[in-house]
């Protein structure tokens, strides 16, 4: 892995050191907000087209105001249905921002790198647990994967400029 994600486009400069964040795109915090954006969107989309579409899925979750939300049942959850997800997006675009100094091989090995820091959590489900259901646990899996995924390929996209 340190050959693949080693940076050689290095140089050693003899004089001033350049500020960090020469390096960071302009408005990257508005970047990072839009990929908490696509984090919820894409959260939300597999929340409602995919998971609860599964019995066990709902009925594990019935009594949280997210999914109570979800069924239109409970319009105090909304907020929580959309701002975790949002935050989560937030703080894994803060999150991957530091290999954005370090990974400077190119575009795709940057994508690559984002997307295998932010499934990590989500391949923890992989294991059984006696906390949740097979069911429940491969459809969190699931949406741990492909929700992060996609959120760091727009992030990849996005902070790696020109």
């Amino acid at each position: 892995m340190i050959r693949f994600f080693q940076n050689k486009n290095t140089v050693e400069t003899v004089g001033e050191p350049s500020k960090p964040t020469q390096r960071f795109p302009k408005n990257t915090i508005i970047k990072i907000g839009l990929g908490g954006l696509v984090f919820a969107g894409a959260y939300i989309i597999i929340l409602l087209a995919v998971q609860r579409n599964f019995e066990v899925y709902r009925l594990f979750y019935a009594d949280t105001a997210w999914m109570q939300a979800a069924h239109g049942d409970n319009l105090a959850g909304l907020l929580p249905l959309f701002f975790i997800p949002f935050l989560r997006g937030v703080t894994n675009g803060f999150f991957v921002l530091a290999l954005l100094s370090v990974i400077a091989k190119n575009k795709f090995v940057f994508i690559i790198a984002i997307c295998l820091v932010v499934i990590a959590p989500g391949l923890g489900n992989i294991a059984p647990s006696p906390l949740y259901p097979d069911t429940v646990r491969f459809l969190l899996m699931a949406s741990m994967t492909v929700v992060p995924m996609s959120s760091g390929i727009f992030l990849g996209n996005v902070l790696w400029g020109k």
